[in-house]
């Protein structure tokens, strides 16, 4: 199975913060890495929103998984936009 994408992985958090908040700050911790990865541009005031929506998840604040949402990249197939990221292609080199 290939990695789930960030606007899904939104969604668990939300639920993991009510179910299992125990294993919330590891997994909200590498969504957020995953977020300044796969961005192609991020300002600091982008991700620091981001990180307070986190906060406002583990809190208990429904409308930060809103705020989550907006920060991640919006997907660019069919195949994302069901929650699967497409494997990234090398472009073909120019002879």
């Amino acid at each position: 199975m290939r990695d789930p994408s960030l606007l899904l992985l939104v969604h668990y958090l939300e639920l993991l913060a009510d179910a299992r908040p125990d294993k919330f700050d590891r997994a909200a911790v590498r969504w957020h890495c995953r977020l300044e990865l796969e961005s192609p541009v991020l300002t600091t005031a982008e991700s620091e929103l981001a990180l307070a929506a986190l906060g406002g998840l583990r809190a208990g604040d429904k409308d930060a998984a809103g705020s989550c949402a907006a920060a991640t990249p919006r997907p660019t197939d069919d195949r994302e936009r069901y929650g699967m990221r497409s494997r990234r292609r090398s472009s073909p080199e120019v002879l």
